[in-house]
């Protein structure tokens, strides 16, 4: 019994180890990046409401009479945002984040109080409030450009059969002009090779938001 759970064991570092290569050689055919572009996608549209929840609520909490029960709520909210982060992480990623001991309070104000003594609380706070926001806006920028010039590559021999291309437009002209199937071909294969770059970035795009959660929601 033993020496079959040892084997069952080695089969599965085995496909695991496999499917980690085939990741790395060939990260379009792997569900896994898709998964990982999903991630930075909801990445800027999560941060964009961090940021434009987290700021209008310290706004409106250090000018108002009742700020004091908004800020003590914000705190709150980053709480339970935070973990949310964490299981999103862990379902997006993989990346397993373990939830901090809180303190076993009762009522709103205890809790506040609480999460504003817990040192904790101000990492989720900046990563959620100043760190999601930009990293997200940075991560979708970058797949979406290097996604737009792969695609029109990709396309040139269609793109072709229309009208000829002209590329690096220059005081002197178009020094570089496509005008058939064959030379179009040749930017086909630069674009496969610009794909494969481009699902390598965003693979290692979303390891890096990992790690990084890994570090502010532990």
């Amino acid at each position: 019994m033993a020496q079959n759970s040892a084997t069952l064991n080695d089969l599965r570092k085995t496909s695991n180890n496999g499917r980690r290569l085939s990741g790395v050689l060939f990260p379009p055919a792997h569900r896994k990046t898709y998964r990982n572009l999903v991630y930075l996608l909801l990445s800027l549209l999560l941060g964009t409401f961090y940021f434009a929840f987290f700021t209008a609520a310290f706004a409106v909490g250090v000018s108002t009479v009742i700020g004091v029960a908004i800020l003590a709520g914000a705190l709150l909210a980053s709480r339970q945002l935070a973990s949310f982060e964490r299981r999103l992480t862990q379902r997006m990623l993989g990346v397993e984040i373990p939830e901090p001991t809180r303190a076993s309070e009762t009522t709103f104000w205890r809790r506040a109080v609480a999460e504003a003594r817990n040192h904790k609380t101000y990492k989720e706070l900046a990563y959620l409030w100043l760190l999601r926001f930009p990293m997200g806006v940075a991560a979708v920028a970058a797949t979406l450009a290097a996604l737009g010039v792969v695609l029109a590559f990709l396309g040139a021999p269609i793109v072709v059969q229309f009208h000829e291309i002209r590329l690096w437009d220059t005081a002197q002209g178009f020094p570089w002009v496509v005008n058939g199937t064959a030379e179009a071909l040749w930017y086909t294969a630069a674009g496969l090779v610009g794909l494969w770059l481009t699902m390598s970035l965003m693979n290692g795009l979303a390891r890096l938001h990992g790690a990084l959660a890994r570090v502010m929601l532990s």
